[in-house]
């Protein structure tokens, strides 16, 4: 489906010719582009030529876009070193897509660095993909960098797997970068496991870095566990880079734990990460919350990542609770990052000195909200 589109099309450079940013682009990408926007840029290239001071540039840049924009714009070293010259492209985006995209597009380096040949794409994607999709494109570096290369290729992939689709991988570097190599990738995942799941995998740095050795895992992973825990495993960066060390703990933990909460663990990158230190822990705490309690606490990334400190004082906490009350707390992702905000030494504090109405969820986390607004 892909390769064959592809043979169709004649070879394009893989990347832009700086060159022929002033014939040969403006040539192919200003058909259809509103006359008013070149007008606009015309006029906003006259209004900023004149050179100033830089005191006069950052007042200029000001009003253009304010002040917490212009810090962030001042604090992109390619917009930085060439904040004159760019003034006028940046009025003349204010214009077209607005000031929070305009001042995006110029955050990235790589759009700042082919501003003039970018341009005139910024209107052409927002007409046949929306603003949104278009400065998702063009605030990607990799997509910059090849824009010339990667816009036949975005046409292909909208029409086969859809342009919301399209759109998540080629706003990817990981993708954009190694394009060619993966678009077999795409269109064999897409026949085996459908479009979703094969953007799902590819839209993984992880997994774009080492798609032709996680391939045949992929396939051996399916057939052990079936194909939608494949896709969760492998869509889960700490298990793509560490799959020679985390196969055999996905096995060992699935005959303990059965698939469903190894799958569960295996799919959190915190717990990748430690898992021999973590699985350690696992006893400790499945005697007081019990093997389920257990899974739910260890593929939490903000339990997962606590130091030996918040541990400590995390099994102070849940000892010391009633399990039901534990587990209600626990089940809220906003109540445990608020609990282990204020620290689960002072959870305790607040849970042995609470009422019974105080210790139900609603009740323990208007606590803790009192606590942290107080501590502010």
């Amino acid at each position: 489906m892909f390769a064959r589109s592809f043979a169709l099309r004649p070879a394009i450079p893989t990347r832009i010719n700086m060159n022929l940013r002033r014939t040969h682009l403006s040539i192919v990408f200003s058909r259809g582009v509103n006359p008013s926007l070149h007008r606009h840029l015309a006029t906003a290239t006259k209004r900023h030529t004149a050179s100033k001071s830089p005191r006069e540039t950052l007042k200029t840049l000001v009003k253009l876009v304010g002040e917490t924009s212009a810090d962030r714009l001042l604090s992109t070293k390619s917009f930085a070193f060439r904040t004159d010259p760019l003034l006028p492209t940046l009025d003349h985006l204010t214009h077209q897509v607005g000031v929070t995209n305009a001042v995006r597009l110029l955050s990235t380096g790589s759009f700042c660095a082919h501003h003039e040949a970018l341009v005139p794409i910024v209107n052409t994607l927002s007409e046949k993909l929306g603003t949104k999709s278009a400065v998702m494109l063009l605030s990607s570096g990799s997509f910059c960098a090849r824009a010339e290369t990667l816009l036949p290729i975005l046409d292909n992939l909208s029409e086969n797997i859809g342009t919301k689709s399209a759109v998540m991988l080629l706003s990817k570097d990981s993708f954009c970068a190694r394009v060619e190599t993966l678009l077999p990738h795409l269109e064999s995942l897409s026949e085996t496991v459908g479009t979703e799941s094969a953007v799902r995998l590819l839209s993984s740095d992880s997994f774009c870095a080492r798609a032709d050795a996680l391939m045949p895992i992929f396939g051996t992973l399916s057939n052990a566990f079936g194909t939608k825990n494949a896709v969760v495993l492998l869509s889960t960066g700490s298990f793509c880079a560490r799959t020679d060390t985390l196969l055999p703990v996905l096995g060992r933990l699935s005959g303990q734990l059965g698939t469903e909460s190894a799958v569960r663990l295996l799919s959190c990158d915190s717990f990748c990460t430690r898992v021999d230190e973590l699985m350690a822990k696992f006893p400790e705490i499945q005697s007081v919350l019990g093997e389920k309690g257990a899974v739910r606490v260890l593929s939490n990334s903000s339990l997962a990542s606590m130091d030996a400190v918040q541990w400590q004082e995390f099994m102070g906490f849940i000892r010391n609770a009633q399990l039901g009350d534990a587990t209600s707390y626990l089940g809220s992702a906003g109540m445990v990052a608020k609990c282990k905000k204020v620290g689960w030494g002072v959870c305790s504090d607040l849970y042995r000195d609470a009422s019974q109405l105080e210790k139900t969820r609603a009740g323990f986390e208007q606590l803790v909200d009192t606590y942290l607004q107080e501590a502010l």
